[in-house]
């Protein structure tokens, strides 16, 4: 145990997350591993017959030192494979594309819950947006504020950058900032 061994098990190519823990946890290569490791996936159980694959979803959380700017769920950046994101089970990630072309249902029902949330509160709280593209949140907000045009926005990007912190203040036209006490120096 400890030494890495090379992959001999069946193909993964182009699997889902969820596909893939289930073929690595079923190997007799990593043992005891629903005790040392969260789940990176979610499996949807729609009422009826369905296909799994559609129904598997990777959970969202954060990863030390990430790029903000980036969505780590994306396949190329391998971050799930390479187990780096600190999953918060309780959540999944959403799939927004880089406009309501790539997810027309998905923008509308978002858009139209921030809307409601918009008419019905003062302020938002923004919490970890890890990963969740600048775009998204713009237009979220940008429809948020029609509904509320004093909309207050209390957020907690988390960068670990002032220059970062403050591009998303500037873009997303945030009131103020919650800061985690080892970045809140100044």
């Amino acid at each position: 145990s400890g030494k890495i061994v090379p992959w001999s098990g069946p193909d993964v190519t182009g699997k889902p997350i969820v596909a893939l823990a289930e073929i690595v946890k079923s190997s007799s290569v990593v043992a005891g591993l629903n005790e040392l490791v969260s789940h990176y996936g979610t499996r949807l159980m729609p009422p009826g017959p369905f296909d799994q694959g559609k129904y598997s979803v990777a959970n969202n959380g954060w990863i030390w030192d990430a790029d903000p700017l980036q969505n780590f769920a994306l396949p190329r950046p391998k971050a799930y494979l390479r187990r780096e994101v600190i999953v918060w089970g309780g959540c999944v990630k959403l799939r927004y594309g880089s406009g309501p072309a790539d997810n027309p249902w998905l923008w509308k029902h978002i858009t139209s819950y921030v809307r409601m949330l918009a008419a019905t509160f003062d302020g938002f709280r923004i919490d970890n947006r890890h990963s969740t593209l600048a775009h998204v949140g713009v237009a979220m907000l940008d429809a948020a504020r029609l509904v509320n045009p004093d909309l207050y926005v209390y957020a907690g990007p988390f960068t670990g950058s002032e220059e970062m912190d403050l591009l998303f203040v500037q873009r997303l036209g945030i009131n103020s900032l919650a800061m985690e006490a080892g970045n809140a120096w100044d």
